[in-house]
């Protein structure tokens, strides 16, 4: 037993400098880039904090070339083996809706949104509020 506590020392002291070393911030930059290509979206942020649970962004804006534009005043994203998992919150005075995105490792995109504000783009609609679900596949660049 004496034999393997300092090779299990060493264990436990790696994992934990590992976690706490990790680029979390590159890696959810990665993420929001494989996006940005494949939706044509332009993703601002500004980064908060980064740990093992996730990273927390502020004001994070997304605009696609059509006109869409949505703002959050938070959001919180954990990245995995590719695929990428984000909780998306509007403060009060943006509309207070709530979205959540899920991104699987084979593209397929779904996100779930509920009392979202944005500007559609369109002068005839121009803010709107959405609520629903878009399934959308990043690959194959088809959805419903």
């Amino acid at each position: 037993m004496r034999y393997l506590r300092y090779p299990l020392i060493f264990l436990i002291s790696y994992l934990l400098f590992l976690a706490w070393r990790f680029p979390y911030f590159a890696l959810v930059a990665q993420s929001i880039s494989s996006f940005e290509k494949a939706t044509l979206a332009r993703v601002e942020y500004t980064q908060k904090s980064a740990s093992l649970w996730g990273v927390q962004l502020e004001k994070v804006k997304v605009s696609f070339p059509s006109g869409v534009k949505m703002e959050f005043g938070s959001a919180r994203m954990r990245p995995g083996l590719g695929r990428l998992s984000a909780f998306f919150s509007q403060s009060a005075a943006g509309g207070g809706g709530q979205a959540q995105l899920n991104v699987e490792p084979d593209g397929t995109a779904v996100l779930k949104m509920d009392k979202i504000a944005m500007e559609s783009g369109s002068q005839e609609l121009g803010s709107i509020k959405v609520t629903g679900d878009l399934n959308y596949n990043l690959l194959k660049k088809e959805g419903t």
